[in-house]
């Protein structure tokens, strides 16, 4: 058997899983193909290549990562030529949302009436949340026999060596993503909570005050690894989001993160996530990001050394329990294996 992976990055991620810099939830269930013996080819992120690519390497399954409207080429090429390819991936957006652009706006209303169709002609569909299957099902007029929602967990492998015996008294952030850091920031005025912030972005201040003086902010890129050994040494890990762009998993990367390592999470209320932090005792959600919210809950894990350890080991649990990538692969080979059987 033949899988095809549609890549939208050039590869970059699935190379950097292959050399071992990151884990294999980070390629969506390649590393289950893999295992199930598919020889696999991975695109290269340039259309005309990988195009030609797929012709000449006519395979049985087209697996997407993301799910892209570009990806509904493939799926008419496959039909012109007689390819018995069957097409699943995993939706991350509704698809339907016209881009930013004018131009591109134009021609995603042009090519609707085309995707509602394709959509709806994919053999398996994935969502990262049963919400927004739920929405997308609903609103998109989907069979349901198509769409499933599959947990998205994180490599135990991967996150084995970083995992801690002891802690050091920092709170970090890593995220990047739509991320709500002013407000945070503004809650600590009057606080002694000292933040251990890791951001790429460059709009943010290089500093923020505490009662104690300016707290300095790093700015930069850093390798995964390299990051994951600053998270795994601190006692908490915070997921501030902008309350206007939680429309789907937005932070569900960085939760999963600090479960897989045994951190407490404090994090803005994200209905899109199958984990819910307070139901399981591992963190405090912030549902409207005030900044009384933020204070109270910082200065809460910050004195409070014993819910700390608490939440810590409800984690380990969760992560054993519920968000181990294994339980993700699995359901992964039991829809896939439907979807060839049609064949």
């Amino acid at each position: 058997m033949k899988a095809f992976v549609f890549v939208n990055d050039n590869g970059a991620a699935y190379r950097r899983y292959s050399q071992g810099e990151m884990p294999a939830q980070f390629v969506y269930g390649v590393s289950k193909l893999q295992k199930m013996g598919f020889e696999i080819k991975v695109g290269q992120g340039n259309i005309l290549k990988d195009i030609f690519s797929f012709l000449k390497f006519k395979p049985d399954l087209f697996f997407m990562p993301f799910l892209k409207r570009k990806t509904m080429i493939f799926y008419i090429l496959a039909k012109m030529f007689g390819f018995k390819t069957r097409f699943v991936g995993w939706m991350h957006l509704d698809i339907y949302t016209p881009p930013n652009s004018k131009i591109k706006k134009v021609i995603h209303s042009a090519l609707m009436p085309f995707l509602k169709i394709y959509i709806r002609k994919i053999d398996s569909i994935f969502f990262l949340s049963d919400k927004t299957r739920n929405t997308i099902l609903k609103e998109r007029s989907l069979d349901s026999r198509r769409c499933h929602f599959i947990p998205w967990g994180g490599e135990a492998d991967f996150y084995q060596p970083f995992l801690k015996q002891s802690h050091n008294e920092n709170i970090i952030s890593t995220g990047r993503e739509n991320r709500d850091l002013l407000s945070v920031f503004s809650s600590l005025k009057n606080s002694e909570v000292v933040l251990d912030i890791y951001t790429s972005d460059s709009s943010l201040p290089d500093s923020f005050p505490n009662s104690k003086g300016e707290v300095l902010i790093n700015k930069g890129r850093w390798e995964y690894k390299e990051l994951l050994d600053k998270v795994s040494s601190s006692k908490c890990m915070i997921i501030p989001l902008k309350l206007d762009k939680i429309n789907y998993c937005v932070g569900l990367s960085s939760l999963i993160e600090a479960i897989a390592l045994g951190l407490p999470v404090i994090a803005t209320y994200n209905p899109y996530w199958y984990i819910d932090i307070e139901k399981e005792n591992i963190g405090i959600c912030i549902k409207n990001n005030s900044l009384a919210e933020w204070t109270h809950a910082l200065e809460l894990l910050n004195n409070n050394p014993a819910l700390v350890e608490e939440m810590s080991k409800n984690a380990r649990a969760v992560f054993k329990n519920k968000c181990h990538f294994a339980y993700t692969e699995n359901l992964l080979e039991t829809h896939i294996n439907n979807v060839l059987r049609i064949n």
